[in-house]
Order: structure tokens, then sequence, then C-alpha cells
């Protein structure tokens, strides 16, 4: 039987395919792609020349990357940026459809030999005399290759801040029996971790996803293995420039923090969701563009340690951001303790039979101790109501006085990885001393 379909997303195709990557769809798998491609191309794109787009819109879904090719040969348009769109569209796709039709691939090859061919008539296009009678140009000079870090410094971050600075970078769980479907070596650079699957009843191992979330999908972080230098200079920027927001369990946060040990210094902005729900179970999520779901109750063990990192290992740390779930409301008795008592409760939103000890912080109190750094309080379920507005900020000031009385975030040496552990259990980021970078003194 003929086969029409990879059964890959784009980003995920071997090099080489054999028939155990292809299989046969029917003719509405192959028109929801295409029509899903069209539509999201054409949602997302900013810059498509209008005469282009209303032709692409009258068109026949499997038809456009076919019309995309035809405008580009023409040479009738100067910026053809509209192509990365219609690619960053059929890899999202290719992702939610677990595959693309085998015939894309032969219209891409097509649509990236008419950008080649047009680069290369631009490139060598020869100047224009300006009469017959004009003196003969003098000789070319010996042609001499560009490099990339031939650029100014400054024109080289920007590319980098086009290619790695995106809105929202989000850092999750992935849900067990997805990952295991996928080849493992795609993991092995990961840290993996245990979860309680509700399923079963049983613990499962996992590992960390981190993503895009906004308008900009894709990070280009392959441009960090040019070679040292660019490497350096590219994660100066990603690190710095992005903020990271952590919205799965406290051991995805620990695991990403695990494989950067060498970059802790360098991030700048940080957003952690905080789970007080003692009902919710662990989801993961399902593929690589959906949202990323609200994890189990934070453990306490688990927060501390990711507080330590900060604490000890984040030198340019400045923006930090606390999100608690609207469970928090439930969880606690705010209403007629007040922000100060709320702020001094032992064991708080964690269960009685958590491990603790006499003086052991909660989590507000671990929180505070990230001084010298821009401190905020993010609290759902408010919702326009004006007292629970007021008791946030009223704590969220009580963590601010706590940081201010603290001292700054470590500036010691730069931090590194001493275990080159790949289970988070068995780290040296998971080690109460703090083995990845020892503070003199008691944290």
């Amino acid at each position: 039987m003929p086969t029409n379909w990879i059964k890959h997303a784009v980003s995920q195709t071997p090099t080489i395919i054999t028939g155990d990557d292809l299989v046969q769809v029917d003719e509405g798998k192959l028109s929801e792609y295409y029509q899903s491609v069209k539509l999201l191309s054409l949602l997302r794109s900013s810059v498509l020349p209008d005469t282009l787009k209303n032709r692409l819109q009258n068109s026949g879904p499997p038809k456009y990357c076919s019309i995309l090719e035809e405008a580009i040969s023409s040479g009738n348009f100067m910026d053809t940026g509209w192509t990365d769109e219609y690619y960053h569209a059929a890899e999202e796709v290719s992702f939610r459809t677990r595959g693309y039709p085998k015939a894309s691939r032969a219209q891409w090859r097509s649509l990236q030999d008419a950008i080649r061919e047009q680069e290369y008539k631009e490139w060598n296009e020869e100047p224009i005399q300006e009469s017959a009678k004009s003196k003969p140009s003098p000789p070319p000079a010996p042609a001499r290759s560009r490099y990339f870090l031939d650029l100014p410094s400054e024109i080289r971050d920007q590319i980098y801040r086009h290619l790695l600075v995106r809105e929202n970078i989000s850092i999750g769980d992935w849900q067990v029996e997805w990952l295991e479907s996928q080849p493992k070596n795609r993991w092995l650079r990961r840290t993996e971790y245990d979860v309680f699957d509700a399923k079963t009843r049983h613990k499962r191992r996992t590992t960390y996803t981190v993503r895009s979330l906004g308008r900009q999908l894709f990070i280009y972080t392959n441009i960090m293995r040019v070679n040292r230098q660019v490497h350096a200079e590219a994660a100066k920027i990603f690190y710095s420039e992005n903020k990271f927001n952590f919205l799965g369990t406290g051991d995805s946060a620990l695991a990403f923090l695990h494989d950067r040990a060498s970059k802790l210094d360098t991030i700048s902005k940080i957003s952690v969701r905080f789970m007080t729900d003692p009902t919710m179970r662990f989801k993961g999520c399902y593929n690589w563009t959906c949202k990323i779901f609200a994890p189990p109750r934070t453990f306490i063990g688990a927060w501390r340690r990711i507080c330590n990192v900060f604490v000890h290992s984040s030198v340019g740390l400045q923006d930090f951001e606390l999100i608690l779930d609207a469970s928090f409301w439930l969880e606690t008795d705010w209403r007629e303790q007040g922000a100060e008592a709320v702020f001094a409760t032992p064991r708080l939103c964690q269960p009685e039979s958590a491990p603790w000890r006499e003086h052991d912080r909660n989590f507000l109190q671990h929180a505070a101790r990230l001084g010298g750094v821009n401190l905020r309080l993010t609290i759902e379920g408010i919702e326009g109501d004006r007292e629970k507005d007021a008791f946030r900020r009223a704590l969220e000031r009580r963590m601010q006085e706590e940081t201010f009385g603290r001292p700054w975030l470590a500036e010691d040496s730069k931090p590194v990885c001493t275990c080159a552990k790949r289970l988070l259990s068995e780290s040296c980021i998971w080690d109460r001393e703090g083995k990845m970078r020892r503070m003199n003194g008691a944290y």
C-alpha cells in the first residue's frame, strides 16, 4: 500500500526516512493538516504583501507552499521573511497532528531552492553603467569571505536577540505517557526525576520541557553550538534578557537549573508558581504545543532547594515573581489572621505529615531570603475583590521588608555542577549542603 504520511513532527524527522516512519492516512487527515497550516500562517503573518495575502486566502490549502515559491521566483518581493512564519506554522501543526504529508517535503525543497536562487541573483548582480562612454571601472578587489564574528558586536547582539529572546519562556513537565513514546536519545542531556502517576498509583520517571508560549514559538538555540565565543555571547543574551517562568513541579525547576549550573549567575528575571491545592494531580503536558497544566501541591523540600539556588548562585537575579494558585485563599486563614500572621505561620499550605523542624521556614519566608531582588507577589483568584487585593499587597510589602534586611545575593565564584548526575535525587542540586555552590556560614 502506498504511504503518504510521515509520522513525526518536522523537527523530529530522521535524516533518512524508512518504512517505519511512513503510514497511510485518509484524505481527511491530509486536508486537516494543510488547512491548519494555511490558517495559522495567515493568522500570524504580519509582513505579507496585500496582493500575495489575497492570493493565498483564495487558494486551496495544498497549494499554499507552491504559491510562496512562485512569489519568490518572480523576484517581485524584496522581503521574504514570511517564509519563516510558514515554516513555523508547519512545525507547530505537525506536533499537533503527530505527523505531516510526505508530499510536503518536495514542496519545501522547491521553496528552499527558489530562496537560494533569488539570494544568488542578488549577490551576483552587476552594477549598471551610467553610460556607454563611462570610463571602465577598476578591476575588483579580491573577494574576501565574510564571517559572522567579523560583524560588530552590536550587530551580533541584535541577531542573538532575534533568535533567542522571546516574550514567554516557560518550564514545565512532560506528560509521562507521551514522553515514553519518544526516542530516548532526545532526553539524554536532561536531568530526570520521578513523579507520582495517579493512574497507576506508582512513581514514573519524566523530565522537564522548555517552551516559548507567546507569538514566536521557536527558540533557535542551535546558534550556541557554533563555537565557544558565539556560545558565550549568545548565552549571555539568552539568560540575561529572557524571563523564565517555572510553571511546573518544583522538581522540573530544579532539573532545569541543575542542567544550567554555569549560567545561573546570568539569569536576571524569574517567575515561579507555588501550588497550594492539595487535590491537584500530576498532568504534565500532552504535546509540545499545549498549555502547561497546573502541577500538584509544591513540596516544601523542593521549594527550599529552589530558593537556595537563587540565594547562593543567581548573582545576576534582579526580578523574582512568586505566583500562588487560587487555593491559597482556602488553605489559609488570611481574613482572620492578616498578612503578618500568615507570613509567620509554620507549615503554611503544607500537610501535617510533611517533615518539619522547629526553626524551618515556610515557603513565603524562603522566598523573602532573596536580598536585593525586586520581589513581586501574585495570587490568583482575586478578580476584583478589594479585600483580597489589599491582603496581597500587604503580604507583598511584608515579604519585601524581609528582603531589605537580608544581605545581597552571593557574589563568590562562578557556580558549577560537581556531580554530572542525570537523576535529580542523586544530583548536587538536591543536596542540603549545597554542593553546587557552598556559602560561608549558615543559610
